[in-house]
């Protein structure tokens, strides 16, 4: 079975952040790549993410998420990630991202890498 690998994507100005996209790209070359993507153009910019390698695309189109607002992203992904149990979780490097890295880390109890630059999966169990 494929490694399910999560990518969370963030928007700026009604699309995905360019970061996003490379990375997504990177997770769909090193498994099942799916996205998670919150805010009120999310529902829009996921044929978008299906072309960049999502196979799947979790889509919560709620307006508060367009305000940068750490707390209920990190809610929504916590669920999502309890609900869904993927391998891994990547998120490109941005400001708003880190922070929801972090948060996300201690909630769910997965291991955190930040600023990498590449990666590779060996054998998973």
């Amino acid at each position: 079975m494929a490694n399910t690998i999560w990518v969370l994507v963030e928007l700026e100005g009604g699309a995905p952040v360019r970061s996003s996209l490379e990375v997504l790209g990177k997770a769909a070359k090193l498994g099942r790549a799916e996205a998670v993507v919150l805010g009120s153009a999310a529902a829009a910019v996921a044929p978008t993410l299906g072309e960049y390698g999502a196979e799947k695309v979790y889509v919560h189109s709620d307006a508060v998420y367009d305000n940068y607002l750490t707390l209920p992203a990190v809610e929504t992904v916590s669920q999502l990630l309890q609900q869904y149990q993927p391998t891994l979780i990547l998120l490109p490097t941005t400001y708003d991202l880190r922070d929801i890295a972090a948060r996300l880390s201690v909630r769910s109890g997965m291991g955190l890498i930040t600023d990498a630059t590449d990666l590779a999966l060996g054998m998973m169990e």
